[in-house]
């Protein structure tokens, strides 16, 4: 009650007694639920504390692995969870820091029963009102009414039928209005001859030469 929790090896140190008879005497006091158990270990080994000491235990959320921590965190700023909304990293390590979260089977409206985590300082009748507001949001979520998809009307710029009546000397005519002109080289140099070429590729047309 003076020092709690403590690991044995703590508790031996204080009364002048081997680790092991320790051991033994917290065992046996803790069948008798005069001393408790944590699920936190500190290196390897469960704290003893008394009954009324559970606060104290927060001191020991250091020996927590970090995704359970952060569930610790996560619990303690909200207070209350809904397990099945949930990521399943969550559930579990919610699962795992038994000595702050506290399991919660409550009866829905329509007869079903969901799982909640509370806040282990929290007691039920405080926790119930965190409960209802949950359930009272995932009631209004499922009513509320989903948006209509919006579609995009992309113009047409030429429907189908017009297509199939275009003729092939119309074809014929595009193709030969896009055909880039030739200009007859002024000498037959190789360079003049690839500069006119490379016009000519790239629809280029020569006006004038000097």
């Amino acid at each position: 009650r003076q020092r709690g929790p403590l690991v044995p090896t703590q508790v031996s140190v204080e009364i002048g007694t081997s680790s092991l008879i320790v051991s033994a005497m917290l065992s046996e006091l803790a069948s008798s639920r005069q001393v408790r158990i944590s699920s936190v270990k500190v290196g390897g080994s469960p704290l003893y504390y008394a009954p009324g000491q559970e606060e104290k235990l927060q001191r020991y959320v250091k020996y927590l692995h970090e995704k359970e921590v952060k569930a610790y965190e996560l619990l303690k700023s909200k207070l209350v969870l809904q397990d099945d909304v949930l990521e399943p990293v969550m559930r579990v390590a919610l699962r795992q820091i038994k000595d702050f979260s506290m399991p919660l089977n409550v009866q829905t409206p329509d007869g079903g029963v969901k799982l909640f985590w509370k806040w282990y300082m929290l007691s039920n009748p405080e926790a119930e009102p965190y409960i209802n507001d949950i359930l009272e949001r995932g009631k209004k979520e499922k009513a509320a009414p989903v948006a209509p998809k919006q579609e995009i009307a992309v113009p047409e710029t030429q429907s189908v039928s017009e297509v199939r009546k275009l003729k092939v000397s119309d074809v014929q005519e595009t193709l030969r209005v896009q055909k880039p002109k030739k200009t007859a080289p002024v000498d037959s140099g190789e360079f003049v001859k690839g500069v006119i070429d490379y016009f000519g590729i790239n629809h280029i047309e020569v006006l004038e030469r000097f």
